[in-house]
């Protein structure tokens, strides 16, 4: 039950965390627009590109076309009263219209407070996909180490004076050593918690490939929270060099939208399935009913939502958890769906044409069939059992998307309802 309640809040806590950027992201795109609405001079955001464009070639001095686009660009925004010098390096903008002037500091003001205000929305959302991530791996270690008190030889460990006398009882004794202990782990740092874990018995090997992904974010995030987000030999040194290409000791490091939904989606892969393995190596035999029926559940919502790379995951444990052969085929169908749905369709075709469901119920090959989108024999099998989809399979179902496309579906529906 606790590995259950520490999942559903990690999955609801990652929830939550793409609800707040879907509604920051459109508040800041918002105020974008509306910020140049505010202009008063319709010049200034042409003169802003070519200064911008000016100051992009500056560093390719050496190529003769791009020196004769700068001094084109220069010479158009003369005509709009902007004049760019460059001495020593430095680039110089001056302005004979002193309202094209403030107009000019205004949108750079604004523009930066745009971003300022982005940054801010990254950099803490990163920061709370990390803490969720920690609390994640804490919980885990902390169950571990209440079933199984022995593994880390409390009889070794000391309390102080001060502290055993505020206890109740031992009970208590033991979950402040236990507290210390896994505190002591998470000091380690992310790569330290796996091995940790994996010594313990827990397997990783299924996500093993986002491992120094996940390990980036992690030191991603300390950059902000210990260095302002400027890069030391800490994360140069931690970080795999296929990370680091291009980056260098001093240079300030940034978050976009895309690094941190992939990041979210590898924290939420690979957090899950550590969870699931830990489940299954320390829940024991009389908890297995219990997570599958649960991994079920969440599996099937991550193919309602589109979700076909987690749901794969996901559905790819449960066939490794279950010797029921119509549980695994049920799993297998599920991740052929998702390799379909990622493009994946000529390589398992063959496959599931392959798929031997005669001594499983009739549903099983009306799936195998919309998979291959026969959608003429999935009928005619339909009308001649009736009773094996229900309307609710029929209308709800993933798997039957292409086929709820199909009219003879509706005329189906009307039929049997």
């Amino acid at each position: 039950m606790v590995f259950k309640k520490t999942l559903n809040n990690f999955l609801k806590n990652l929830e939550a965390l793409d609800l707040f950027l879907e509604a920051q992201s459109d508040l800041i795109n918002h105020n974008e627009k509306t910020s140049f609405r505010l202009e008063k001079k319709e010049n200034t955001l042409e003169a802003l590109t070519s200064i911008k464009q000016v100051l992009e070639l500056a560093s390719n001095e050496n190529k003769q076309d791009e020196i004769s686009s700068k001094v084109n660009i220069k010479e158009q925004l003369l005509e709009l009263g902007v004049e760019i010098t460059e001495e020593d390096g430095r680039t110089t903008i001056g302005f004979k219209d002193r309202e094209f002037a403030e107009n000019f500091q205004r949108v750079l003001n604004i523009g930066d407070l745009t971003q300022r205000q982005i940054e801010m929305v990254y950099r803490n959302s990163l920061t709370s996909l990390m803490i969720y991530f920690e609390n994640l791996v804490s919980n885990i270690i902390k169950q571990r180490l209440q079933l199984f008190p022995n593994s880390f030889n409390p009889n070794e460990k000391s309390i102080k004076y001060g502290d055993l006398i505020q206890f109740e009882n031992l009970s208590d004794a033991l979950d402040h050593l236990i507290d210390n202990e896994v505190i002591g782990i998470m000091y380690g740092g992310f790569k330290s918690w796996v091995t940790y874990l994996n010594k313990a018995g827990v397997k990783t090997k299924k996500v093993d490939i986002l491992l120094e992904e996940i390990n980036e974010a992690y030191n991603r995030r300390n950059l902000f929270v210990h260095n302002d987000g400027v890069i030391n030999n800490v994360y140069l040194n931690k970080v795999n060099s296929k990370f680091t290409k291009g980056l260098s000791k001093g240079a300030p490091i940034h978050i976009t939208e895309m690094y941190l939904k992939g990041a979210i989606e590898a924290v939420k892969k690979y957090g899950v399935l550590l969870l699931l393995e830990s489940w299954n190596s320390f829940g024991g035999e009389n908890e297995s009913e219990e997570r599958k029926q649960y991994v079920e559940e969440i599996a099937y919502e991550a193919l309602k939502k589109g979700q076909w790379e987690f749901a794969k995951h996901l559905y790819e444990f449960i066939f490794d958890d279950t010797e029921q052969f119509g549980t695994k085929t049920t799993c297998q169908i599920n991740i052929w769906l998702c390799e379909k749905m990622v493009g994946k369709y000529d390589d398992i075709k063959d496959d599931i044409i392959s798929c031997d469901v005669s001594g499983l119920k009739t549903q099983y090959k009306l799936c195998l069939l919309a998979l291959l989108e026969e959608n003429d024999t999935f009928f005619k099998l339909l009308e001649k059992e009736p009773d094996s989809l229900n309307k609710r399979e029929l209308a709800e179902w993933p798997i039957l998307a292409s086929i709820r496309k199909d009219k003879r579906t509706e005329d189906f529906l009307a039929i049997n309802s």
